[in-house]
């Protein structure tokens, strides 16, 4: 399953309960939907998003090698290290807001 490739850093128990939930799951949305009673902030990338920068950035079109020398770049395969780094700021960010 691709959710392998994509989450690092848990245990077998927890990629096997993982892949347990989405099997339920018919869609996304369903998915986002019960992991919004505890949880928030899920983030999912796509090759589209990075077409769509591509794009935005070059003007042109990228070839499926480009997306996928993209996708193997430092930077996207830690992109969920940035993602909770990022996040982290966030919190505190609004911790010093409500305090």
């Amino acid at each position: 399953m691709a959710v392998e490739y994509i989450i690092r850093g848990i245990t077998e128990s927890q990629a096997k309960e993982l892949r347990r939930i989405l099997r339920q799951h018919r869609s996304l949305a369903s998915l986002a939907s019960q992991l919004s009673q505890n949880h928030f902030g899920v983030v999912i990338w796509s090759r589209e998003d990075i077409r769509s920068k591509f794009v935005e950035a070059n003007s042109a079109q990228p070839t499926s090698k480009q997306i996928q020398a993209i996708l193997d770049t430092y930077q996207c395969r830690h992109i969920d290290d940035r993602m909770v780094e990022n996040g982290w700021e966030v919190i505190e960010d609004a911790i010093r807001d409500v305090c």
